[in-house]
């Protein structure tokens, strides 16, 4: 197999080596394959400096595509090339060290190199400082950062960023109430397909908040739409309206603010 600089242009390769690896690597483990060969190419490509090939490794074992999941060599390769100031592989250092894979986890160095990746335009990182900066776990009391990132992440048509900048303002996270300001974050989530957006304007349509006036149906249509995409809160919601009624939903929504917090890392 010829590896020319075409090959590693190319978008699909890793879904390439998913598939190719696959079939011979460490999920199916064979004698000398194609894969093998695949795999070892990449290998000796990584160990004399092409950084895509580096940063190619870190996937592949991070993953385990046709080979055995191995956070360690992930975090090597991906060190390898962050050092050399590559974005993608300072991100997944990011991400390696907030949750500890392949290296003690430390929220200081995950920060770190979340700031490094997301000052070179990533939106992945911004939205993950913001995450940090707004866990209420964490207790980095941030909220101010956290809105910073976000704002930033929201830029770049991010539903996460977006609602949690409605999160920010319906909870007061560091800001006054404003009920207005939250549905317009969660109208632009939904705007773009949010599931959590969707969700979150149905509860302010079953009351009359901030600009939306009370609309039940508008309400049962949102919750239906978030529903349907497999959001797990719309259709318990659903459930409780169905069983329970319309005001039990009301009850619920003075009850969100560490829920809201907790849930916010998808859009």
């Amino acid at each position: 197999m010829v590896f020319s600089s075409n090959f590693y242009g190319n978008l699909l390769r890793l879904h390439f080596y998913k598939i190719f690896l696959f079939k011979g690597g460490g999920n199916n483990p064979i004698k000398e394959t194609n894969s093998d060969k695949v795999l070892r190419k990449i290998t000796e490509m990584a160990r004399s400096g092409n950084m895509q090939a580096q940063s190619d490794l870190g996937h592949l074992y991070g993953n385990g595509y046709g080979v055995q999941k191995d956070y360690k060599k992930a975090f090597d390769w991906y060190h390898k090339f962050a050092e050399k100031d590559y974005t993608i592989a300072q991100y997944n250092l990011g991400v390696a060290y907030e949750y500890g894979r392949g290296i003690q986890g430390s929220l200081n160095q995950a920060l770190g190199w979340y700031s490094k990746a997301a000052m070179q335009g990533i939106t992945k990182p911004k939205v993950n400082l913001g995450m940090i900066y707004l866990d209420p776990i964490v207790n980095f009391k941030g909220y101010n950062k956290a809105k910073h990132w976000f704002l930033l992440a929201a830029q770049d048509k991010d539903t996460i960023a977006m609602n949690n900048l409605g999160c920010i303002y319906k909870e007061e996270l560091g800001v006054s109430k404003n009920d207005n300001e939250a549905i317009k974050w969660y109208q632009k989530a939904a705007n773009l397909g949010s599931m959590k957006g969707k969700n979150m304007l149905a509860l302010y349509s079953f009351q009359e908040v901030g600009n939306i006036p009370l609309d039940n149906e508008k309400a049962h249509l949102l919750l239906k739409a978030s529903a349907c995409q497999g959001y797990a809160i719309a259709q318990n919601n659903l459930g409780i309206i169905y069983s329970k009624g319309v005001s039990e939903i009301e009850k619920m929504t003075s009850r969100l603010t560490h829920g809201l917090l907790l849930l916010l890392r998808m859009g």
